[in-house]
Formats: C-alpha cells, structure tokens, sequence
C-alpha cells in the first residue's frame, strides 16, 4: 500500500496470498492506525467540504441502488456524506463530519483549535465556514462558489485537485466504498498527502511500531 496506494482487494488477496477478508482487515488495521498530525495550521490554508455519495456497500437487501448503495439526487441533501477538509502544502487533515449539509458546530468539533492565530483560511462563502472563521477570529478570505476564485486572487484549486483525486481513489479504482468506512479511506488519504516525499521504508517501519506499541 505504502508503495502502490489503495488497489482493490481482489487483487492484493491474489497478489499476497491471502483470503479476500483478510485482504480486507489487514487494510482497515492498517488505516486504522494511522496518527493525525498535531501540528497546527500555519500560512494560507484551504478549507472545504468534500462530498461524496453515501454508501452502503457490502450490505445486502438494500433499499437503494446496490452499485452505490445511495441516491443520485442533485444538490445539497442527505445522501452525501461530507468530508470536512483542511489543507495546505504542509499537511491534510480530514473529518467525515456528518450525512447531510455542513453546520458550523461541525467545524468547531473537527477543526476548532487547529489553526494559529495567523493563519489565513481560503473557501467559498458557505455560512458556516465564514461563521467558524469569525469566532475563532481568523483571517478569512472566501468568495462566491460560483465565481471560484477571490477578488484578491485565492483560490481552492489545491484542495480541489485533492477531492478529484480522492473520488478516483474511492470510485474508480475501489467501485465505491462503504460510508461506514469511509474515515479509514480518509486517513489514509491525508496521511499518503501530509508525508509525500517521506522515504516509504521508514514512514511504512514507523506505522508498524507504532501500532505494535499502541
């Protein structure tokens, strides 16, 4: 994984040797032991919610759709799960904080305390970032979802090349993943992002200590 990424787990059981389930628990062992980093934000810092659609995968007898285990209906609503973010070229951090529409207490648990008293923080004009922003009094630049970019020239498109990539992650290469385990995909993914250009013997020796002492 530390070498290849996340490959599906048909594969990786034949590639191993191993059961498809046990595939499945290494894995999930695995990202569940992954530390979040307890350094706080500095510089400009890009916050948005990344959504993707809520899943039931695995289960049988669904009452939706059994490809996704969800509901393709547009917009804002309760069949999305919402992966609150905070990025920059130093680390990732990422919370499912909820199904359905971000709210500012959302913000408060998964990210309050998190960001020095200079940070600056970019995102659009969504109320309860622009409201988690104002009580933690931080220096906030956002604009207009649909114009992209701030008048002063910030933007998301880091955070934006993130979420294409996390969606191919999840639903190209893994046809979709369970909601139920979609912090462990998440872990994983902040992690690979936060220590990119860390040498991979060492960071994947790390982890494994880590767990073995925990």
């Amino acid at each position: 994984m530390f070498e290849e990424g996340v490959i599906p787990l048909k594969m990786m059981s034949y590639r191993v040797g191993i059961t498809v389930q046990t595939a499945f628990d290494w894995r999930h062992k695995l990202m569940g032991s992954l530390s979040e980093s307890k350094d706080k934000f500095e510089k400009e810092t890009q916050i948005d919610d990344i959504w993707v659609s809520y899943s039931q995968k695995g289960r049988r007898g669904l009452k939706y759709s059994k490809v996704r285990g969800g509901n393709k209906k547009a917009g804002d609503n309760n069949f999305q799960a919402k992966v609150l973010t905070a990025t920059n070229k130093d680390q990732t951090v990422m919370k499912v904080a909820r199904i359905g529409r971000l709210t500012k207490s959302d913000l408060q648990r998964e990210l309050g305390g998190k960001f020095k008293s200079d940070t600056k923080i970019i995102s659009d004009s969504h109320p309860s970032i622009v409201g988690f922003a104002k009580e933690q009094k931080l220096n906030h630049v956002y604009f207009k979802a649909k114009d992209h970019v701030a008048s002063t020239g910030e933007n998301v498109q880091f955070l934006n090349n993130q979420a294409s990539r996390l969606d191919t992650m999840i639903n190209r290469v893994l046809k979709g993943v369970s909601t139920k385990y979609l912090q462990n995909y998440a872990n994983w993914f902040s992690f690979t992002e936060t220590n990119k250009g860390s040498n991979i013997d060492q960071l994947a020796t790390s982890v494994i200590l880590e767990d073995k002492n925990g």
